[in-house]
């Protein structure tokens, strides 16, 4: 957990990946989604939700938001993007223990961010071990 904590460390990077070709792709095909599944008035755990991309656009759309994240540092950004946009989400958390208590508390709609980082067989191997 330590080694994906460290990799999105820098917010900023994470805030920024989105404006990658490739990542713009993930972006537009994942608001798509939200535009399908999600409704105005939603409860949404945006679990690994970085510095608030997404939560940004679920909040635009009536969503309310729990944010969390494995990095201090990408909480504090989000905290501060939605700030600037006049948003506001509904906690803002971070680590795995305060994830899996929010989640036990009570019925949440989850969206969870898969996808953006790749595990290699070596480490898949590790894992099953």
């Amino acid at each position: 957990m330590n080694r994906v904590r460290e990799f999105y460390r820098d917010a900023q990077t994470e805030w920024e990946r989105m404006d990658l070709p490739l990542c713009r792709i993930e972006f537009a095909s994942t608001l798509a989604l939200i535009d399908s599944y999600f409704t105005k008035g939603m409860t949404v755990a945006d679990i690994g939700g970085g510095p608030g991309r997404y939560a940004i656009e679920l909040l635009k759309r009536g969503c309310h938001v729990t944010l969390f994240d494995l990095s201090a540092e990408n909480i504090a950004l989000a905290r501060t993007k939605l700030t600037e946009l006049g948003l506001t989400a509904e906690e803002f958390l971070v680590g795995m223990p305060e994830i899996f208590q929010h989640l036990l508390a009570g019925a949440l709609t989850v969206f969870w961010h898969l996808g953006h980082f790749t595990i290699s067989s070596r480490e898949r191997s590790e894992s099953r071990s």
